[in-house]
């Protein structure tokens, strides 16, 4: 009967710790590591994957004014730089932010490009 009693108690521990950890408050958002390229690739893919399909299409055009913010206007923009605008282009600025600061930044350029979603 001992033996059943203890068993029984160490189930309800375990029930109680296993349901602590459900319940566990929210991770920080996740934020760009722009301190090396290698840091960079990783970390806006494990952001790109945490979104959802609809924020994920955000993120891809947020690039777009990050990148051509500082010329402008599309004639100043080199064309090399048009050919494949990438988010390894905007590294710098974007290291260090969310999800939402990033479209916050991109919607902040003078150029300005529809992204999907938000106003």
């Amino acid at each position: 009967m001992e033996l059943r009693a203890k068993f029984g108690w160490i189930m309800c521990l375990g029930a109680l710790i296993v349901g602590g950890c459900a319940h566990a408050p929210p991770s920080a958002p996740l934020r760009i590591d722009g301190s090396s390229t290698a840091s960079f690739q990783v970390s806006w893919e494990k952001m790109r994957r945490s979104l959802t399909r609809g924020q994920q299409g955000q993120l891809d055009v947020a690039v777009l004014p990050i990148a051509l913010g500082p010329y402008k206007s599309l004639k100043n923009v080199p064309p090399s730089l048009l050919a494949g605008i990438g988010p390894g282009d905007i590294r710098a600025q974007v290291d260090g932010m969310t999800f939402d600061e990033i479209l916050a930044l991109a919607r902040s350029e003078p150029m300005k490009v529809g992204l999907p979603g938000r106003p």
